[in-house]
């Protein structure tokens, strides 16, 4: 599953995540299985006939698997440390010793040694009874009820290939069995870590240090703990926009999250950051983390200003510290089941925030290549807000973009609740026609298309349809905006001109610039004014 984007190539880091958790017919399947002690379920079957289609729920910057009764499953601290069982072999060139030794010392900076707001323990269990080398193999150690949880060093990535799955997978780990609710208890895990990127050999693209290989296993040992992905900062380094990348400037790559779900190979942390540290600490807390840190909670609501919204990610950045102090999660979280649940639809908690200070909240599009496999979200395909990102603006919160301008903002301190965030109407369509009912921004805005995504397919009329992009310069200067595709090549010109102080609509009709309708696919659009660039993304179905 490596991907190729218009920016360089990038790998999955973390390349399955199976849709199998929240909506599980316990009776079938126990029956299925052949379980024989009836207090557990399966969360995860990794490769288990029929599991696949089952749905998981997840959020960024917390728990990745989150029960019936909306509440993230977790290990039982009680019974800490966590004993974990290695394979026999070997995995590429690294001998079962050296494996050893690099997953104790990567493992354990999830735990109190290192992040001392966390309660996580390890321990070695020993070694496993068989070397597992085959797919059969893998199922047979993973389903198995024997107190054990195993980690599988597959030594030249024939599992990988033998379960299915893309020669690209670096690891996967995951719980495998769990209580049933209410006491919603992890009682198994397994991990898969891929020798091929170990193997000395580069020429087929699959290779790694030991170093970035322990910080592969860091990542999916937070899966085995039940955390999933968050795109904090990281998604700056894919072209990504968000409004704290306009008002505070380019994060820097050591900001970037062990739970983010692509290896960049830029040199990112190899420890977890302050997202991932807030994660953790929040299924596993400690005394002090309870005592010393704050919260800041509140909803997301479309522009009615009544109606829940759950998928968009919703962000807190220290005013003074805006990449290292940052905590992210999805709204409706804790939605399980039904997105639009009324008692969980929509609400956030940003916990693990530094008590006395003051932070900006915003609301951001979640990548669209994060889905599925590498999903961030409650939502498997992410949502495209059809409205700016935005920043709370306390009292002149409204849906009404005349009154609050999305780059303003108004700084919210830790422990605050009630930060209800309301997101702008969508911009009306109007052909190269300034808004006047909107004041002139501040600075440079653009925002998302609509309809988004668009195309025949869409709504199965057969008609074609255009999208609309809507952007806002504060003073009159020349405007460039074109369309590019994936790899990053130019597709057609929308705008290239001076242009006066204001807001303005233009139309892509799914055209190149010879007038040939362009291939189904996501498409970016970028924007430059000045010294300024925006880019955004779009899909186009045909």
């Amino acid at each position: 599953m490596l991907e190729f984007g218009p920016f360089g190539r990038l790998r999955v880091r973390i390349c399955t995540l199976f849709d199998s958790l929240l909506r599980i017919d316990t009776t079938q399947k126990q029956e299925s299985l052949k379980m024989k002690n009836r207090n557990l379920i399966t969360l995860i079957g990794l490769v288990v006939s029929g599991l696949f289609l089952l749905q998981m729920q997840m959020m960024a910057g917390g728990a990745l698997a989150i029960s019936s009764t909306n509440k993230p499953y977790k290990w039982d601290v009680s019974r800490f440390p966590i004993k974990y069982h290695v394979d026999l072999g070997n995995c590429g060139l690294q001998s079962n010793e050296a494996m050893q030794e690099l997953v104790a010392n990567s493992i354990a900076k999830w735990t109190t040694s290192h992040i001392p707001y966390s309660s996580v323990q390890f321990e070695f269990g020993g070694l496993l009874d068989v070397d597992v080398t085959t797919g059969e193999k893998f199922e047979e150690v993973e389903l198995a009820q024997d107190n054990k949880n195993p980690i599988i060093f597959d030594v030249d990535g024939s599992i990988v290939k033998d379960l299915g799955m893309d020669e690209s997978v670096i690891g996967l780990a995951s719980p495998v069995y769990v209580t049933q609710p209410p006491l919603t208890r992890i009682v198994k895990g397994i991990a898969l870590l891929n020798g091929d990127f170990l193997d000395g050999n580069r020429r087929d693209g699959h290779e790694m240090t030991t170093e970035e290989f322990g910080a592969i296993i860091l990542h999916e040992f937070g899966h085995f703990l039940n955390l999933d992905h968050t795109q904090v900062n990281g998604h700056h380094f894919i072209q990504d926009s968000d409004p704290g990348f306009e008002l505070y400037g380019d994060p820097p790559i050591s900001s970037v999250s062990i739970m983010f779900p692509l290896s960049l190979g830029l040199g990112e942390p190899t420890e977890p950051q302050a997202d991932d540290i807030r994660a953790i600490a929040s299924l596993y807390p400690t005394t002090a983390f309870t005592n010393e840190t704050k919260s800041i909670t509140g909803r997301i609501l479309l522009p009615d200003g009544v109606t829940p919204l759950t998928g968009a990610n919703v962000v807190a950045r220290n005013v003074n510290d805006p990449f290292h102090d940052v905590a992210s999660q999805v709204s409706g979280a804790l939605t399980a089941d039904n997105p639009d649940d009324p008692d969980f639809a929509g609400y956030f908690t940003l916990s693990g925030l530094t008590a006395g200070a003051n932070y900006t909240i915003e609301v951001v599009n979640i990548n669209s290549r994060f889905n599925t496999n590498s999903s961030v979200g409650p939502i498997n395909v992410p949502i495209v807000l059809d409205a700016p990102e935005e920043f709370y603006n306390a009292g002149d919160e409204s849906g009404n973009g005349a009154s609050d301008n999305p780059a303003n903002w108004t700084a919210v301190a830790a422990g605050s609740n009630g930060i209800h965030i309301i997101l702008n109407n969508a911009a009306t369509a109007v052909e190269e026609q300034d808004n006047l009912s909107n004041p002139v921004p501040a600075s440079l805005q653009l925002f998302a298309n609509y309809p988004n995504p668009f195309g025949r397919k869409v709504d199965g009329s057969g008609q074609m349809m255009d999208t609309s992009i809507s952007f806002a310069i504060p003073r009159n200067e020349t405007v460039h905006l074109a369309v590019y595709d994936i790899l990053g090549r130019k597709i057609r010109t929308l705008v290239d001109k001076d242009m006066p102080a204001g807001q303005w609509t233009v139309k892509w009709d799914s055209r190149n610039e010879t007038g040939q309708m362009v291939a189904d696919g996501v498409y970016f659009y970028r924007i430059t004014s000045g010294t300024t660039s925006i880019t955004k993304r779009m899909l186009f179905l045909d």
